[in-house]
């Protein structure tokens, strides 16, 4: 009881003190809430409770708070002195005890004094209280110690984890100089006048974007922007026209193998990572692959394309997109087939557009003839392909094509015969004044009833009479009747129209 009882003293003057102090200046209240902790448990049950109590009392008792739980507390501040004056204080109470009947003015201290019984007498009681004194004074000089050695360890565990985290961002940024060193020799490497070289800088190019994009440590937003950089070089890099060649080199078929191996090689890539049934990160369908202006000399089949842009491309030779799957919104506006273009059995999910598209065609804009076979006197811009270069074998193949989404034709040029055979339209597809080559009849037996088809009739300026069955809107057109001083074909039908049936029927009645 006595033990128990004198535990309150040292409390109830450190109350007594605390209070006093919360009397004081505002300033260093102010001063104190400046240096409160922020490593406040944030997770689990226990954690949340003791983290809205810390709260709480730091909100009510902002002293008191800051002397035990502020960065640095008051108490380490004078650990040596609180050691030092609880030690005096310890022996000076033990030794002051039998005087402790003459301290009247002390009432809180009567229930404190033994008093001596036949069982047990004063200098007994005297020594016990000592004991417990000490015991007391020695409990609290440990649990000093204990809190000075706590807090000691946060702030090494603190150091360790800033220098963790120091360490870590260090890291972070080695990773990224090495990283941009890599991605610089790549890019030199695509401009190497060496083959196998320009291969291994695409392999490089396209590691690098995987890593990027991996990298958690990065928001989704840098990791895109970092990955964007590299596929705009590889966009840029299937943009250019290989050195020491011409589009009429490319028209030739003169280009190396060794080259579209490697430009086939980008695509590759791109398409395994953009493919859902393989995707190695989600991040490779937000990205923008800008193909326009390309110069296409070799076949593109079973590849998957997302958002890929195709504007004002030229396709030579075989352009071919057999078994090829698009993704989001594809686009060939304004874009030149040569000679023939394949895409049977290709999907497209999402809006199509061939708009203002030159399928079939046989020559580049303004191309010049001068060092072909067949020798011609002036520059042509949209001319018929010779006669020894003709085969049956070329035409416009959309057979067993897939259309999910619209798709649009419009103002397209079809310089030989298309088929249609097979294809599937979900939506009605638009051939408004889209233009199909008289010389040849085009196939539109698809399986969707989506296309509407009407007789156009032409005459050329020769008497020859030509009558097609064509889409609704589209005309027939002859592709020698181009006239350089108009700059247009002037041999074309009109459009193909539905006829009112309805109509028809009145007048039939009425007559």
């Amino acid at each position: 009881m006595c033990g128990g009882a004198f535990r309150l003293l040292p409390i109830e003057a450190q109350v007594r003190q605390f209070c006093t102090m919360l009397k004081g200046d505002h300033s260093y209240q102010r001063r104190q809430e400046k240096t409160l902790p922020n490593n406040e448990p944030s997770s689990g049950r226990w954690g949340n409770t003791l983290s809205r109590f810390k709260k709480w009392f730091r909100e009510k008792c902002p002293r008191v708070y800051g002397f035990f739980f502020s960065e640095t507390p008051f108490y380490i501040h004078h650990f040596f002195g609180l050691l030092v004056g609880l030690g005096i204080l310890g022996g000076f109470l033990a030794l002051t005890v039998p005087l402790w009947k003459s301290w009247n003015f002390l009432r809180f201290l009567e229930p404190l004094i033994p008093t001596a019984s036949t069982d047990y007498s004063e200098p007994k009681a005297i020594a016990d209280l000592r004991l417990h004194i000490l015991y007391i004074t020695g409990g609290i000089i440990a649990i000093l110690t204990l809190l000075q050695t706590n807090w000691k360890n946060q702030v090494d565990r603190r150091k360790v984890e800033d220098d963790i985290q120091k360490n870590k961002k260090d890291h972070e940024r080695q990773v990224h100089a090495e990283r941009r060193s890599r991605y610089a020799k790549g890019v030199e490497q695509l401009a190497n006048e060496n083959a196998a070289i320009r291969l291994g800088g695409v392999y490089t190019l396209v590691g690098l974007t995987d890593e990027w994009l991996a990298d958690k440590n990065l928001q989704p937003q840098k990791r895109q922007k970092e990955g964007q950089v590299i596929i705009n070089n590889l966009c840029a890099y299937i943009r250019s026209i290989p050195n020491g060649l011409t589009s009429i080199d490319l028209e030739s078929g003169a280009a190396p193998s060794d080259e579209a191996k490697i430009r086939q090689t980008i695509f590759n890539e791109m398409s395994n990572r953009i493919n859902p049934k393989n995707q190695k990160n989600p991040i490779w369908a937000d990205l923008k692959f800008d193909f326009s202006d390309s110069p296409i000399f070799y076949p593109l089949d079973d590849k998957v394309f997302m958002n890929a842009d195709f504007q004002k491309s030229n396709f030579y030779k075989l352009a071919s997109f057999s078994r090829s799957k698009f993704y989001g919104e594809t686009k060939f506006t304004g874009s030149n087939f040569y000679i023939r273009s394949k895409f049977d059995k290709s999907e497209f999910y999402g809006i199509t557009d061939f708009a203002s598209t030159r399928l079939g065609m046989p020559l580049t804009t303004n191309a010049d003839w001068k060092n072909m076979k067949n020798q011609l006197k002036e520059t042509i811009r949209y001319a018929s392909i010779p006669q020894n270069i003709m085969s049956t074998n070329y035409y416009i193949d959309f057979s067993e094509a897939f259309f999910e989404q619209k798709v649009n034709f419009n103002e397209v040029y079809f310089y030989i015969k298309a088929s249609f055979e097979s294809s599937n339209f979900s939506i009605e597809p638009d051939f408004d004044s889209s233009y199909f080559t008289c010389k040849e009849e085009s196939n539109f037996s698809t399986h969707s009833n989506n296309i509407q088809l009407e007789v156009a009739e032409l005459t050329d300026k020769s008497g020859n009479s030509y009558t097609q069955e064509i889409p609704v809107g589209s005309r027939l057109f002859d592709p020698k009747s181009w006239s350089s001083r108009e700059e247009k074909y002037t041999c074309v039908s009109e459009p193909a129209r539905l006829l009112d049936k309805s109509s028809e029927s009145k007048e039939d009645k009425s007559t």
